[in-house]
């Protein structure tokens, strides 16, 4: 089972209900969030409820539940968790575009303005045989393993100096 591990910094931005995000779009009023387990959790036989990583984001949701830009896709730093030794970054993924979408994939950058990078155009492929198809006003965890000097340079970040970039956006529509 997952162990957390906060970290001051994520854990300050995390209490105060302030997140990073990313991502544009138009306006529109927004349907709450709903948490959705991944395919690959879900053949597992996960649920919400038994499971430490999605009661955390079920908790976050429950508190944010308008949380991501109308018309757009997003991502939230939500924690660093430990698990057998390997440290990973909990990211909460929001689809609130107008339709389903899977297969997606981005090069993503997160790191801070004075030029202290913790990914850098890291590619990140969020495939439909481990994820399925992202629901419309649903969110998802997505883990990235994570070293010490990243998580370094992510205590080093707050709303003023971020760097939190996902370019080459694409996926497949539902």
């Amino acid at each position: 089972m997952k162990k957390f591990l906060l970290l001051s910094g994520l854990a300050l931005l995390f209490i105060s209900g302030c997140s990073f995000e990313f991502s544009g779009g138009s306006s529109k009023e927004k349907e709450p969030l709903t948490l959705q387990l991944t395919k690959v959790d879900e053949e597992e036989g996960y649920t919400i409820e038994d499971s430490p990583l999605y009661t955390e984001l079920e908790s976050f949701i429950e508190e944010n539940p308008k949380q991501g830009t109308a018309n757009d896709f997003s991502m939230f730093v939500i924690d660093v968790l430990e698990d057998a030794g390997q440290s990973q970054l909990l990211l909460l993924g929001v689809n609130r575009l107008d339709e389903p979408i899977k297969d997606i994939s981005f090069d993503f950058s997160l790191g801070n303005s004075d030029g202290e990078m913790a990914w850098e155009d890291l590619p990140v492929t969020l495939g439909a045989d481990e994820f399925g198809a992202f629901k419309v006003d649903h969110a998802m965890p997505i883990l990235l393993p994570i070293e010490e000097e990243q998580i370094d340079v992510i205590n080093t970040m707050t709303e003023d100096n971020q760097v939190f970039e996902m370019n080459n956006f694409d996926y497949e529509s539902e």
